[in-house]
């Protein structure tokens, strides 16, 4: 390896992994990109086109990935910087597995973390790498069926934040230098988890349509049919919720889903489904033809159980999103409450009054000014 510090392993070959791998090769940087042997149809794609990732929309380009591995340890030894792009239901064993090679030069990055970076801390064997969450991937982005995979945007900026040990200016900068997009730092994985929008724009909408969804040979996309103005308003409740479990963790100026989604991809709308609507970014996303899908299955256990049982540790009873829960609950007979994940143990204390908020580049975010923008520090 010539440059060790240009290397960059990515765990997981779905949608955020194939996607994070393009913008990686396409900015000069080598990839190693592994995949368990039992989740790697999209792997086994590139590896049949001499290992060839192809992307298309925002990005277009073809680039031979420099490690394509489905040994652990090879993946980890790659590199130093490490992206988890894994689905939340997977998290937790990948870290299991994960710890016996992590030392602590490494620098792992969550990607979707939904507070899942605590469990990986526990699995660690006597090391301490650099460990920090994201509320989102960069890109939106589909894998498709040979390994190669279509972007339809790119965000402006991801709200990120470090857990366990305690990060300084040259880590940042190294991680920043990782991303196309602008970092925005964050005092606590809390208030990164906090603006998971997918726990907004999923759930309702997937629920609300399950007649669509099951209905026989038909095809529908999910925000512009699927997210209309009646659908909106219950997403637009679950979002105050949001807020108001926010501002009572002491986190008063975080962005609303409109403003944030306004920021990230531009547009002017009065609300949700009215971006929903006239978004470039959405208006060619089908729906899912199976009601057992991620939008239901990640999003409910491990974005609003998470903010539900948050809400309730400082009084805020989220009444929309538990009634979400419960719906996907009956729906999926499950009980995704029991068994959705546990936010970690919280010292009040600790976490300030106000939104600690840092740009990575120092630029203010494209965002307008009002209750949702951040201070600035």
């Amino acid at each position: 390896m010539k440059n060790r510090h240009n290397n960059v392993t990515i765990i997981g070959a779905g949608n955020s992994g194939l996607a994070m791998a393009a913008d990686l090769k396409a900015r000069g940087f080598s990839v190693c990109l592994y995949s368990h042997a039992d989740h790697d149809s999209k792997w086994r794609g590139i590896y049949s086109q001499e290992k060839k990732l192809t992307a298309t929309g925002c990005l277009n380009g073809q680039w031979t990935i420099d490690l394509l591995t489905r040994n652990l340890k090879k993946a980890a030894n790659f590199s130093d910087h490490i992206f988890l792009a894994l689905p939340s239901y997977a998290q937790e064993s990948m870290f299991h597995t994960l710890a016996d090679h992590i030392t602590n030069n490494h620098i792992i990055i969550n990607l979707n973390g939904n507070l899942s970076s605590p469990l990986l801390t526990k699995k660690l064997k006597g090391t301490s790498p650099v460990i920090v969450e994201t509320n989102a991937a960069p890109h939106a982005s589909r894998a498709m069926n040979k390994g190669d995979v279509h972007i339809s945007g790119e965000k402006k900026f991801i709200p990120i934040a470090a857990y366990g040990r305690k990060i300084d200016a040259v880590h940042k900068k190294k991680i920043g230098a990782l991303f196309k997009c602008d970092l925005e730092w964050f005092d606590n994985i809390i208030a990164v988890a906090l603006q998971a929008y997918n726990g907004v724009l999923h759930p309702a909408p997937t629920l609300l349509n399950t007649g669509w969804t099951e209905a026989q040979n038909r095809d529908f996309l999910f925000y512009k049919d699927g997210l209309s103005p009646s659908v909106g308003k219950i997403v637009e409740a679950i979002d105050a919720e949001r807020l108001e479990i926010a501002r009572r963790y002491g986190y008063k100026n975080l962005r609303t889903t409109l403003q944030a989604l306004q920021g990230i991809y531009g547009g002017e709308s009065r609300l949700i489904s009215e971006f929903a609507q006239s978004a470039k970014v959405y208006e060619s996303i089908k729906a899912s033809s199976d009601i057992q899908n991620r939008y239901l299955t990640e999003d409910v256990p491990f974005i609003l159980v998470p903010w539900y049982k948050l809400g309730i540790k400082v009084g805020f009873k989220a009444k929309t999103i538990k009634n979400i829960i419960e719906l996907a609950s009956v729906m999926h007979d499950k009980d995704y409450m029991k068994t959705g994940r546990m936010p970690p143990e919280t010292n009040m204390a600790t976490l300030q009054p106000d939104m600690r908020y840092e740009s990575a580049t120092g630029h203010s975010p494209p965002v307008k000014p009002g209750a949702g923008s951040p201070q600035h520090v």
